[in-house]
C-alpha cells in the first residue's frame, strides 16, 4: 500500500488537500481489485483444501460443505431475536450433517447503529442444529456477565438456574428440565470457557450463539510471504475442528450428565496432550 501511494501520487500528479481523498479513494480501489480480492480468493481455496484434507483423515464419515461467505446466519439471528442488531459480517461457513444432526455453523459479527457510528453486539461463533426426533420446549438460555438484563424474558418471569449459572425461560419447565438438563453441565462449561452463551431451543431445532474470540480457519493468519502450509495451522484448525464439532456432538447426542462431563474430561486431556507432544 505505501509504495502503491507513492507511484500513484507522482503519476497522477496528486498535489494539495483537494486532491488527497479522491487519490486515497483511487488507491484502496486499486489495492482492492488487484490484491486483497484475488488474494481472499486463494485464502478460500486453501483453506477448502487444506480442509478437505483434514477431514479426509479425521471425519472420513462427515457430509459437509465449506463456504467462505455467507449470509444465512444474520437471518438465523435475526429469526430468534437473541441479538438486536441492524448489520453484520459473517464468513468461514461449514454445513454438514454428524450423527444425523444437520448443522449450520459460522463465525458472525454483528453490530448496531449508535447515533452516527455502530458498536459491535456479537463477535463469536454461529450453531444452527436440526435434531430429528427431539422435541425441545420453546426456551431461551442465557450466561454471561449481562445476561440477566439481556434475556428477553419470553413468558414471564426470569428464571435462574444456580447450580450452573445461567438465565432462562421457557413455556415448559418439566420439559425443559428432562429435554436439557444433561446439557446443563457442558452449558456452564462453553460459558466459563467463552464468556458468553445465549442459546434458543424450539421444536427440533437449536441456535446457540457463542462470544468467542476463535478465529475460525483464520489462525495463525495468512500473509503472503508465509508458506499456507504450516505445521502451526494445521494444529490449530485441528483444535478448532475438534472443539465445534464435538459441542454438535454434545448438542445432538441423547446422553446423561455424567456421561458429558466425563466425555469433556476426557476431550480436555486429549488437547491438552496433544499440545504437549506438538
Amino acid at each position: 500500500m505505501p509504495i502503491l501511494s507513492i507511484f500513484l501520487t507522482f503519476l497522477l500528479k496528486i498535489h494539495g488537500p483537494e486532491q488527497i481523498m479522491p487519490g486515497l479513494f483511487l488507491i484502496i480501489a486499486i489495492y482492492s481489485a488487484a490484491i486483497g480480492a484475488p488474494f481472499k480468493k486463494i485464502k478460500g481455496r486453501v483453506k477448502e483444501a487444506i480442509l478437505v484434507e483434514f477431514m479426509k483423515s479425521f471425519h472420513p464419515e462427515m457430509i459437509y460443505s465449506y463456504q467462505q461467505d455467507g449470509a444465512i446466519g444474520k437471518r438465523i439471528a435475526k429469526h430468534v431475536d437473541l441479538i438486536t442488531f441492524t448489520s453484520g459480517h459473517e464468513e468461514d461457513v461449514l454445513v454438514g450433517k454428524l450423527l444425523g444432526a444437520n448443522f449450520y455453523i459460522s463465525e458472525l459479527n454483528l453490530s448496531k447503529k449508535s447515533g452516527k457510528s455502530l458498536i459491535n453486539v456479537f463477535s463469536g461463533i454461529l450453531f444452527e442444529l436440526t435434531i430429528p426426533g427431539k422435541d425441545f420446549p420453546d426456551s431461551e438460555i442465557r450466561s454471561g456477565t449481562d445476561a440477566g438484563n439481556t434475556i428477553g424474558n419470553l413468558f414471564g418471569r426470569v428464571n435462574y438456574n444456580d447450580e450452573y449459572n445461567f438465565y432462562y425461560d421457557t413455556d415448559d419447565h418439566e420439559k425443559f428440565e428432562r429435554e436439557l438438563g444433561p446439557l446443563f453441565p457442558f452449558i456452564q462449561h462453553l460459558s466459563r470457557s467463552n464468556g458468553g452463551l445465549k442459546i434458543k431451543t424450539e421444536h427440533n431445532r437449536i441456535v446457540i450463539m457463542m462470544d468467542s474470540d476463535m478465529k475460525f480457519l483464520d489462525t495463525p493468519s495468512f500473509d503472503l510471504n508465509k508458506s499456507f502450509f504450516n505445521k502451526e495451522y494445521n494444529t490449530e484448525l485441528g483444535k478448532q475442528l475438534n472443539t465445534l464439532l464435538f459441542i454438535v456432538e454434545s448438542f445432538s447426542n441423547n446422553l446423561e450428565k455424567s456421561k458429558i462431563i466425563e466425555r469433556l474430561k476426557l476431550k480436555i486431556l486429549e488437547t491438552v496432550d496433544r499440545e504437549l507432544n506438538a
